[in-house]
């Protein structure tokens, strides 16, 4: 930990001298990449932001659920998440990884859960989902019975008035 953050002092101060990415990145040895989004973090926040203590930031199951839901819903790159919400990209990769395998329920089981509370929960989920399915398919089914209910109202409305007419004039319905 203290080599990345010596790592980090130093970047900081090749930023402060004007230096660029490319020629801090050989510099310090650290890939491109990463040297781009401290930049742009210094840029956004300054440096005491990147000097701080990042070891013990937590994020609420809601909030994770939203910086997910960026990237697979709206399509939001994770380097702008990333930089966004100041959550590396690993996180935000496992994330994403448990939500498309699980739901985004998983999002709010605690590190310290079983593998069998999880399968559980994921389970509890799925029965979740199946009944929902079947209440969207039984909903349709009676609307589908409703509209078939009141055409043959209307059917009978019509032999009715037709078997009516007849009698008017003299004639025999039909029995069929």
């Amino acid at each position: 930990m203290k080599k990345k953050f010596e790592k980090r002092r130093q970047i900081l101060e090749l930023f402060e001298n004007g230096v660029g990415v490319s020629e801090t990145s050989r510099n310090v040895g650290v890939c491109i990449t990463t040297v781009s989004r401290l930049q742009q973090l210094y840029r956004l926040f300054g440096k005491e932001y990147l000097l701080r203590d990042k070891s013990s930031t937590t994020y609420a199951p809601e909030i994770k659920q939203e910086i997910v839901s960026e990237h697979l819903e709206k399509g939001v790159s994770l380097t702008d998440i990333s930089i966004k919400y100041n959550v590396s990209r690993s996180s935000l990769c496992n994330w994403i990884k448990l939500v498309r395998k699980n739901g985004y329920g998983i999002l709010s089981v605690s590190h310290y859960c079983s593998i069998e509370d999880m399968k559980e929960q994921r389970r509890e989920h799925s029965a979740l989902l199946d009944a929902l399915e079947e209440n969207q398919r039984l909903k349709r089914e009676l609307e589908e019975l409703r509209v078939e209910n009141a055409l043959l109202k209307k059917v009978k409305a019509l032999v009715a008035a037709r078997d009516a007419r007849l009698r008017e004039i003299g004639r025999e319905p039909s029995k069929n």
